[in-house]
């Protein structure tokens, strides 16, 4: 019984020319993020998925993601806005 699990990949008309950069990539565990036009705080909302796709982690947008207690690999974060996705990068950890 599987189930595929989908990570949202297409951005939506992004009309703010938002944009998430992550560095450093690839990285010990902790990675710096930054957005044009975002904000800290309830907005924006990052989620995190392993190479299965499975949601490991959700937060507000911040400057840092640590993914120190998460194994070795290939990890893909999402950033939306009030539910609307913004933007998606895969970032890979050493």
């Amino acid at each position: 019984d599987e189930n595929p699990i989908l990570i949202p990949t297409e951005r939506l008309a992004n009309t703010q020319k938002v944009s998430l950069n992550v560095f450093p990539n690839p990285s010990e565990g902790i990675f710096n993020l930054q957005c044009t036009s975002c904000t800290e705080g309830e907005d924006y909302k990052l989620n995190v998925y392993n190479s299965l796709g499975q949601l490991i982690t959700t937060s507000a947008f911040s400057n840092t993601l640590d993914l120190g207690q998460f194994p070795s690999g290939l990890y893909y974060i999402t950033l939306s806005e009030k539910a609307q996705l913004i933007d998606s990068q895969r970032i890979y950890k050493k």
